[in-house]
């Protein structure tokens, strides 16, 4: 009989063991969608509460609830759950020891928890979760490395989270890998999408014309959609306290404005040097910068940009706050107006700028000469007729101009003074005559006028001479081009879609070749299954053609010529006043000291020979051929991956004297090749003059998956006065995914260390993306800076709890 009991309870176990209590509730507004499953249940019908324990389990719609114990109030709507609590939703998860859900109010309280969302964790001793998507926490620790937590977290006594709005922190400490780095008192960032209002992380740097670390504490309004400010409170070493301000305003496409101010109480500036150290009262600085655009569809556009200082000397002092809003070595304002048409393009710009280079650092320098203003227009190339007939082919005209006031603020008050108050006029129409065509063979003729005239009030103004207040000079150039050129085409360029089975594979003994070809392969190729080839693959097939072109070319002046003042023609020669490369004479310009314009050729009765070579790849992009029954014609890439061009000119204007040519009859041999692949491009020219000059440049870029170099060489011996040696080396090392290192090197080769430049630069960016470090050293001939910038890449697609 013991024995008949003792196997009934063995069969019976395991069912009671199993056996789960799944609640019946009548129904209500809280409990229509509430599901409670345990391992056992109590119900206390008179004040309407249950009783769960063990491996408790409740579900309303998409929010579930679990843990060991619990009990549900039905008339509070209120769920108490206690042991290995774990609470899940569509967008977050909270595990914790104690969990109280009021489902009336949808406000939740964890103790000791931590919360997973899809966009950060968090854990705290006690965390509230409020109706209005709000999440109010005490001694908790906030970090959005989803993935590696250690990585950088916040903590903070207290922390308020508004979903897809902002974290607010206070007593927050920032950790790097679990080591405390800043402690802030109170911190508060965005965590929503659009731009939001807020401190941004700090910048730390050392510079030695600051003399000192300068730090910098960002804050960003947000004002609306189109308009935002950021003021940036800082100290700058030893020169003292000091701010940035910058306000930007967006007024639709193309359409916007922006104004930014440095300001500095300087303890450790005076103009001209004086009393530097003695007097330590502040002096107060400042570099102000405004620019605007407006644009007006395709056709109009407008642009304005104003920068004014107290001194000149604070775009040396401090070069990483004002390098980025001046060009050149000057400060004031600067315009134009632009309109293009069909057929001309018309624009009006001016300039009044102040010279950075002088003796007093806080007055206007009077000898800068200012364009106010300049009227510049250009025609299309208009075509007057074309024919079908290989003789007098085409014909087309092109007219440019300018109309242009320059100004200075000194007066001429004595003969000699360089004359800079002018007015210059320049006018520019050409003609372009296609003469014939034969196959590869063409002859055409280039006409150019070239018409400088100059008003000079001053003369007028000061003199009294009214005949000597004008001057004027032309070229009439002529340019006879015979040109014969060859192509070849190797390969078609097309897309093509196949069936699968008419790919050749590579099977048994075609393995080791592609093991070969091919170093990735590893082991056997697998053997092909005639039945896997019922898809399709598209194909993609490229195209080269290799060009040669010969021209010979004579350059001739039909006319040239000068009238007017004869001081003022002698200051142009001399470059005693010298506005810009349209003031040279037309067949000078090889004299000016510009590497640019002594690579030109003579052109007075000079001609020259090229030989050109262009490789081009021609490369189908993806996208049909057909587009509602229309075939579509930029269904193909051109790049121009080689070209090697080599032109001679011959001076035929020297003659002989005593058996021998005055003068150099061959000038520069030039020499240009460029080479552009995917991964590594070259460009290298060479100027060679027969009296042993040279002009080189090289220029080369190589990009991989671990390493990025660049180098630049220019070496200049035709002017001894302007001479220029310098190489450039920039170097960029990717040893992982998250490290990256760049180093940069400027050398002058003539003033061995006096204008070296060098930067080095350290990145580390975690494989989580979450944050990113920073530090970098820079030295040059002006100042000696260090850096270190640390950056967290918020997440920002949480939208809320419920």
């Amino acid at each position: 009989m013991r024995g008949r009991a003792v196997l009934l309870l063995f069969l019976i176990w395991p069912t009671i063991g199993l056996s789960r209590e799944r609640l019946s509730i009548a129904p209500s507004s809280f409990s229509d969608d509430l599901s409670i499953l345990a391992d056992k249940a109590f119900r206390r019908e008179k004040d309407g509460v249950f009783k769960v324990i063990g491996n408790v389990i409740i579900n309303r719609g998409a929010e579930t609830l679990y843990g060991e114990v619990g009990k549900v109030d039905l008339k509070e709507g209120i769920i108490y759950i206690e042991g290995n609590v774990r609470f899940t939703s569509q967008n977050i998860s909270i595990y914790g020891s104690k969990l109280i859900y009021d489902t009336i109010r949808h406000s939740l309280e964890a103790f000791n928890a931590r919360v997973l969302s899809k966009s950060f964790s968090l854990h705290g001793k006690y965390i509230e979760l409020k109706p209005d998507k709000m999440l109010k926490a005490r001694n908790v620790e906030y970090t959005n490395c989803l993935d590696c937590p250690e990585s950088w977290s916040i903590y903070g006594a207290h922390i308020k989270i508004t979903f897809g709005e902002y974290v607010t922190i206070k007593d927050a400490v920032m950790k790097i890998y679990g080591v405390p780095t800043v402690y802030l008192p109170y911190f508060i960032f965005p965590i929503k999408k659009g731009r939001a209002s807020g401190l941004l992380f700090p910048k730390i740097y050392r510079s030695s014309t600051t003399k000192g670390f300068t730090f910098k504490q960002p804050f960003f309004w947000a004002i609306d959609r189109s308009r935002d400010m950021t003021f940036s409170p800082s100290l700058f070493g030893e020169r003292g306290l000091g701010g940035e301000f910058e306000y930007r305003s967006a007024f639709g496409q193309g359409r916007w404005m922006r104004l930014n101010n440095l300001s500095v109480f300087d303890k450790n500036y005076r103009p001209f040097g004086a009393d530097s150290l003695g007097d330590r009262s502040r002096y107060s600085r400042y570099f102000s910068h405004y620019e605007h655009n407006f644009r007006w569809g395709n056709r109009g556009n407008h642009h304005l940009t104003v920068n004014k200082a107290r001194d000149k000397d604070i775009v040396r002092d401090f070069m990483e706050e004002t390098k980025d809003f001046y060009y050149g070595n000057e400060l004031g304002t600067e315009g134009f107006f632009e309109w293009k048409g069909d057929r001309f393009q018309l624009s009006l710009a001016g300039y009044f700028m102040d010279d950075l280079i002088t003796n007093d650092p806080t007055s206007f320098d009077d000898r800068t000469v200012q364009v106010l203003p300049r009227i510049s227009f250009a025609t299309t190339p208009f075509q007057l007729f074309k024919t079908k007939y290989s003789f007098l082919n085409s014909l087309t005209l092109g007219l440019q101009g300018e109309m242009t006031n320059f100004r200075q603020n000194l007066s001429t008050d004595e003969p000699g003074t360089p004359i800079r108050n002018v007015q210059r006029g320049h006018l520019l129409p050409s003609i372009d005559l296609v003469l014939g065509s034969w196959g590869p063979v063409k002859l055409r003729s280039y006409l150019d006028w070239d018409h400088q005239f100059y008003r000079l009030p001053e003369v007028v103004k000061t003199f009294r001479v009214s005949k000597e207040d004008r001057f004027e000079k032309w070229a009439f150039l002529a340019k006879h081009e015979l040109s014969f050129e060859l192509d070849r085409i190797y390969g078609l360029a097309y897309q093509v879609t196949v069936p699968e089975s008419r790919i050749k594979w590579l099977k048994g003994e075609d393995t080791k070749k592609a093991r070969k070809s091919d170093p990735a392969i590893i082991g056997d190729l697998p053997p092909f299954e005639e039945s896997l080839v019922k898809d399709e693959m598209t194909i993609k097939k490229r195209g080269y053609r290799h060009v040669q072109e010969w021209k010979l070319s004579h350059y001739q002046f039909l006319d040239s010529g000068y009238s007017g003042n004869l001081a003022f023609k002698e200051q142009l020669e001399n470059r005693t006043v010298f506005f810009d490369i349209i003031d040279s004479f037309r067949g000078k310009e090889v004299e000016i000291s510009a590497s640019q314009s002594q690579t030109k050729l003579p052109l007075e009765n000079v001609i020259e020979l090229q030989w050109n070579n262009t490789l081009i790849r021609k490369a189908p992009v993806s996208g049909e051929y057909f587009a509602e029954g229309v075939y579509q014609k930029n269904l193909f890439d051109y790049k121009r991956i080689f070209y090697f061009n080599i032109s001679q000119g011959l001076n035929l204007s020297r003659t002989r004297e005593n058996g021998e040519f005055s003068g150099e009859r061959l000038t520069r041999l030039a020499l240009d090749l460029g080479l552009e692949l995917d991964r590594l491009s070259l460009t290298a020219k060479e100027f060679y003059f027969y009296n042993g000059k040279h002009i080189h440049e090289l220029s080369l870029n190589s990009l991989n998956r671990y390493v990025d170099f660049s180098l630049g060489v220019f070496l200049n011996s035709v002017d001894e006065e302007t001479a220029s040696n310098s190489v450039n080396v920039g170097l960029e090392f990717r040893p992982m995914s998250s490290l990256t290192f760049k180093s940069q090197y400027d050398f002058d080769l003539d003033s061995r260390d006096e204008n070296n430049r060098q930067s080095y630069e350290g990145i580390y960016t975690p494989t989580n993306g979450c944050w990113r470090l920073r530090a970098g050293f820079s030295d040059d001939t002006i100042e000696t800076k260090y850096w270190a910038s640390f950056q967290v890449l918020w997440n920002s697609s949480f939208r809320g709890f419920f």
